[in-house]
């Protein structure tokens, strides 16, 4: 790919997503998939998001970058926690700022986000001056962002870091940490463990989405009664939305009568019915949900695609994902 032409304030950009197809001008849906582009235009990147429908080899073809994504309502405007300190908060202001002196903050304010699931890397492109641009999609708004990576030594790393942390209040100076606070949270989190037959794909989408949406007030597990392999669309569907199960295993719900569990979630109606062994003194409570392979298997007997059947797994994935969310708060009675 050719790099853009542009000036140096020209790769610092914040790309919205639309709201409409920018072919037909039709509204997207809550939860439509479309796929995003970037593509040159006088001398800068223009965005453009179409409905899958309208999407063709021609457009790829014009296309600088171009993906698959989903589309989600402007999401409410939350007041920053950390005000000024907040990352995202800070890396908008720099950015619109387009200070030349903070591009190593910026992009470790990127790097974090990243991390943290906020932004996911679209591509990697250089500018008219040679510089390494990171494009970046936010997960929740859709915007892109166009981030120039210095390309730090690892020794420049740790000090621009340290001085971020430092300066956000992220971390204390040497010898101010509070050790107790930070092992009574540690103490202090929920044990749960999700349960279905297999432990080949809800309770696996389960574990992964509590690991990271939840690590902070939730230690996760999962298990089955009856243990299969992880099935391929689990793995893919979940590494759709950047969570890599490919080392996670498949364990038995009697592999754990050694670990700590608060809480057991049964997934599936089988694995609460036929669970040979409960943890004692464990809360024990029910919130099933839809078998995407028996769905998908209903669909391919009656000639329906590939894509069709894969369908069931995101929207099994996404159920599983809001339900996570709400714990431990949301949890029923036993």
């Amino acid at each position: 790919m050719l790099p853009y032409n542009s000036t140096k304030s020209a790769s610092w950009e914040v790309k919205a997503r639309a709201h409409k197809c920018s072919e037909t001008g039709e509204d997207f849906e809550e939860g439509e998939i479309l796929m995003s582009r970037l593509r040159t235009e006088q001398g800068g990147l223009v965005r453009e998001d179409y409905k899958k429908s309208c999407w063709n080899k021609e457009k790829q073809g014009e296309s600088l970058f171009y993906w698959k994504t989903q589309y989600r309502s402007p999401p409410p405007k939350k007041e920053a926690a950390f005000k000024e300190e907040n990352a995202e908060e800070t890396l908008r202001q720099l950015v619109e700022e387009k200070d030349e002196s903070a591009v190593n903050t910026i992009f470790l304010l990127a790097v974090m986000l990243e991390r943290k699931r906020i932004f996911i890397e679209r591509g990697v492109q250089r500018d008219a001056e040679g510089r390494q641009i990171r494009i970046y999609e936010h997960k929740e708004s859709g915007e892109t962002f166009l981030i120039p990576d210095p390309e730090l030594t690892l020794d420049q790393i740790d000090e621009v870091q340290m001085e971020v942390a430092l300066k956000l209040g992220w971390i204390k100076a040497e010898g101010e940490e509070e050790k107790g606070e930070e092992e009574e949270a540690v103490a202090a989190q929920l044990h749960v463990l999700f349960l279905s037959t297999g432990n080949a794909c809800r309770s696996q989408m389960a574990e992964a989405w509590a690991r990271s949406l939840k690590s902070d007030v939730i230690t996760a597990y999962s298990a089955g009664v009856d243990v299969q392999k992880i099935y391929p669309q689990t793995l893919n569907a979940m590494a759709e939305v950047d969570l890599d199960l490919q080392e996670h295993s498949v364990q038995h719900i009697t592999d754990f009568k050694q670990t700590q569990i608060d809480v057991v979630i049964t997934l599936c109606d089988h694995a609460h019915e036929t669970c040979p062994w409960f943890p004692e003194n464990a809360k024990v409570v029910h919130v099933g949900f839809e078998d995407p392979r028996h769905l998908a298997n209903t669909v391919a007997e009656a000639g329906g695609s590939e894509e069709e059947q894969f369908e069931f797994y995101r929207i099994v994935r996404d159920d599983i994902r809001r339900f996570v969310e709400g714990l431990p708060d949301n949890l029923p009675e036993a």
